[in-house]
């Protein structure tokens, strides 16, 4: 860990990949990998998955932040 920082965020490089939908059809999917490491002694767990989740949300959505 970086002393002061709480986290650090990686993102990685967006990939294409081929996935089936619910119905069986084929769809090219977008995928942009993302991780958090952070200090237990400051943030939970949950929380560092709950940020992860919205962060994934708000870029599946971009429209959303000004809403």
């Amino acid at each position: 860990m970086n002393v002061p920082e709480v986290a650090i965020l990686g993102v990685g490089l967006t990939t294409e990949r081929l996935t089936l939908d619910g119905a069986g059809e084929l769809l090219l999917r977008q995928e942009l990998p993302l991780s958090l490491t952070f200090d237990h002694q400051i943030v939970d767990g949950a929380d560092g998955a709950k940020f992860l989740a919205e962060l994934a949300a708000i870029l599946a959505h971009p429209y959303r932040i000004i809403l």
